[in-house]
């Protein structure tokens, strides 16, 4: 008997605590819809007799037929509807694809590097950071707009960029939808991506560098297929010369996986670039690389001299290595004849 009496006052307690905790719950929401009253009075939406007569515990919106929605930080109450004058008073915006993350603008800045969410620019939809490609700016350092000096870009990540003071905040390219990425590609507006991968540009994944950050001094390969910023090409310059190939002819650099331009599988000596090689007469620099017709390989003739079985003695169609390899095969094909005879 005392322990059934027992079991019951719990379970009376239980229910009481369940009771009390609804009650401010419910006395807690009343206050945030007063507030929102109080938001709309201050913007002469309704007046303050209207105010009073309306219920603090609709969830209708006062202006129009909408539902009320709230931010999922601050709680703080607007109407669902961004058309409706309410909806000014406390702007929330909404995931176009979760529906259920909602933020007002105050609270969308977060201590991390990108805010919350953010509005693409081409589709105008509002996206969680994650789904958004952004630029942070380029950081500024002793009044240099240009950006910071390359403590050390190729061996590590640089310090924490949300130390450092930038040319602009963070602003959205466009979102990872096809048409928005096919767009501002169209447009010229979709940035680019310094391919060292320690770049303060291309950490984490999802930032990139917009086109007001882009500066002269950065390197774009004549293939399209390689960029980097100032700063990482000014470190390459200083600490990593070997990092690109140099057309002896015009000067121009090239990445090493550049179509224009052939380099030495083994020294990695750069040849004429495909525009030079047009005039190698007339500019008066002989091609030093050239690509074996049976191995593939690119070879100068610098290499001639280090290993008699791999490097070249050039007639430019064949290097020795398969010279020696085809002389071996009809060698086979002879005695394999003979021996059949």
């Amino acid at each position: 008997m005392m322990f059934v009496q027992g079991m019951r006052e719990v379970h009376e307690t239980r229910k009481r605590e369940a009771a009390q905790r609804l009650e401010m719950a419910q006395e807690w929401r009343r206050s945030r819809v007063k507030i929102f009253y109080r938001h709309l009075v201050d913007k002469g939406l309704i007046d303050e007799d209207g105010a009073k007569n309306l219920p603090d515990d609709t969830l209708d919106c006062p202006i129009c037929p909408s539902k009320q929605t709230s931010c999922n930080l601050c709680r703080f109450i607007s109407c669902s509807n961004i058309d409706c004058q309410a909806s000014s008073t406390i702007t929330i915006v909404r995931c176009f694809n979760h529906h259920e993350t909602k933020f007002c603008t105050s609270c969308l800045e977060c201590p991390g590097i990108l805010p919350r969410m953010g509005k693409c620019p081409i589709c105008a939809h509002w996206f969680c950071s994650a789904e958004l490609e952004w630029c942070i700016g380029r950081p500024v350092s002793n009044g240099d707009t240009r950006g910071t000096e390359p403590s050390s870009p190729i061996i590590g990540p640089p310090s924490p960029i949300t130390d450092s003071t930038r040319s602009h905040p963070a602003r959205p390219l466009f979102c990872r939808t096809r048409h928005c990425i096919e767009e501002s590609i169209a447009i010229g507006k979709n940035g680019a991506r310094c391919c060292n991968e320690y770049c303060w540009f291309s950490w984490p994944l999802h930032i990139r560098t917009c086109p007001d950050c882009i500066t002269q001094d950065d390197f774009t390969c004549p293939c399209g297929g390689y960029w980097a910023c100032a700063d990482c090409t000014l470190f390459a310059a200083t600490c990593a010369p070997d990092s690109t190939y140099a057309c002896p002819g015009c000067g121009r650099r090239f990445c090493f996986n550049c179509s224009y331009i052939g380099a030495c599988e083994l020294c990695s000596h750069g040849g004429l670039c495909d525009d030079c090689k047009e005039h190698e007469e007339n500019i008066g620099v002989k091609q030093t690389v050239f690509r074996c017709q049976g191995c593939g390989f690119y070879l100068c003739g610098e290499c001639a001299g280090i290993d008699e079985k791999s490097c070249c003695e050039y007639d430019r169609s064949v290097c020795k290595l398969c010279r020696h390899d085809d002389m071996k095969a009809l060698t086979s094909l002879f005695w394999n004849f003979i021996s059949a005879s």
